[in-house]
């Protein structure tokens, strides 16, 4: 593979039925998590039919954090906090 080709993973998406309450918990541990998908269009304009897949996606998708910075106890806590959270 030529030099600077390849993945560059900066966003880890989960999706679960409790994402708000996910995210709340992980940014009161600051880790700072967020919904990935916006608003889907359609809901904005109710004539264009139904998107349940995005509907879904944006009810249930949270981005947790990686990037390049992260060191191995960094991984180990949002481990930590997200196997916490579902006990």
């Amino acid at each position: 593979m030529p030099s600077g080709d390849g993945h560059i993973y900066y966003r880890y998406v989960a999706k679960t039925d409790d994402r708000e309450a996910l995210e709340q918990h992980l940014n009161e541990h600051s880790i700072e998590a967020k919904r990935p998908v916006y608003r889907p269009a359609q809901l904005d304009m109710p004539d264009v039919g139904d998107f349940p897949g995005a509907d879904d996606a944006h009810a249930r998708a949270l981005s947790l954090p990686i990037h390049p910075a992260m060191r191995g106890g960094d991984v180990a806590r949002v481990i930590k906090c997200v196997t916490t959270f579902f006990g």
